[in-house]
């Protein structure tokens, strides 16, 4: 079975000015602002998928296609985390949905504000109004600069600079390797999933797609231990560095690393 979330459809450019037009309900945006929006599958405000049952499996018997149908959502799932990652990454970081239920698809996406002004042009071109007054000087430039962190970091030897302070992580530990992912991805997060296993913790990962279908609560022991692990990870990391809990953000077991990256070391 096969699902495609059809970018350019009427029903997909709707979802997104809605999730927009919910952002902008909470002004004023402000830089690390977390707003949590609910969508589902039976409300206006979707997404188009083409759903094709027996694409990939020309032999599915009738009595299987509940089954499929619960895989089905969570590819639904996947797809539209995927989907939002690219439409907002200049300017919202979207974390992995929470509260999900998967018959009829429902869930929570928590939004992460990273740059207003970029969230208002977004705005502007999708003709979604505002109603904050002057919202496009909610921020300048000076007050930016001063909010993002400014970071360097040397991926190979764990040198790196964080508001022109000097820090090192030390190579083949843990925090090396998944600081190493979020600086290469700064601004999208990263998922629990991905973090255990560049931390080497793959005896402690949470339950597959296959699980999630059957049990989406995750609060199994395994899932109580990541978060330990990945909240201690993240204290960490933020000891290390000088950076705050705005600029290495832990939301739901994902880790994002906030701030403006630069290319050459501070002097």
């Amino acid at each position: 079975m096969k699902t495609h979330l059809e970018p350019e459809a009427p029903n997909t450019i709707n979802f997104v000015k809605h999730l927009v037009s919910e952002l902008l309900k909470r002004e004023p945006l402000k830089h690390g602002k977390t707003i949590i929006i609910q969508v589902g599958e039976d409300s206006p405000y979707f997404p188009e998928f083409t759903d094709n049952i027996l694409e990939g499996n020309q032999d599915l018997k009738p009595d299987d296609v509940v089954e499929e149908r619960g895989v089905l959502a969570v590819h639904k799932l996947m797809a539209i985390r995927e989907y939002l990652e690219d439409k907002f990454k200049f300017h919202t970081a979207v974390l992995w949905p929470k509260d999900i239920n998967l018959d009829p698809l429902a869930l929570d996406i928590p939004l992460i504000v990273i740059d207003p002004n970029g969230l208002y042009k977004m705005a502007k071109e999708l003709e979604v109004k505002s109603n904050y007054k002057n919202p496009e000087s909610t921020i300048d430039n000076s007050e930016q600069a001063t909010i993002l962190a400014t970071i360097y970091y040397n991926t190979k030897t764990g040198l790196g600079y964080a508001n022109g302070k000097r820090f090192r992580i030390k190579n083949n530990q843990p925090d090396f390797r998944v600081f190493n992912a979020m600086w290469r991805k700064i601004g999208t997060p990263i998922p629990r999933v991905e973090i255990l296993k560049l931390a080497g913790q793959t005896d402690i990962i949470s339950p597959d797609l296959n699980s999630l279908t059957q049990n989406t609560s995750r609060k199994s022991s395994e899932h109580n231990s990541a978060t330990y692990f990945i909240n201690n990870l993240a204290k960490k990391m933020r000891k290390i560095t000088g950076l705050n809990i705005d600029n290495i953000c832990l939301n739901n077991g994902s880790l994002t690393l906030v701030g403006k990256k630069i290319r050459v070391a501070p002097k």
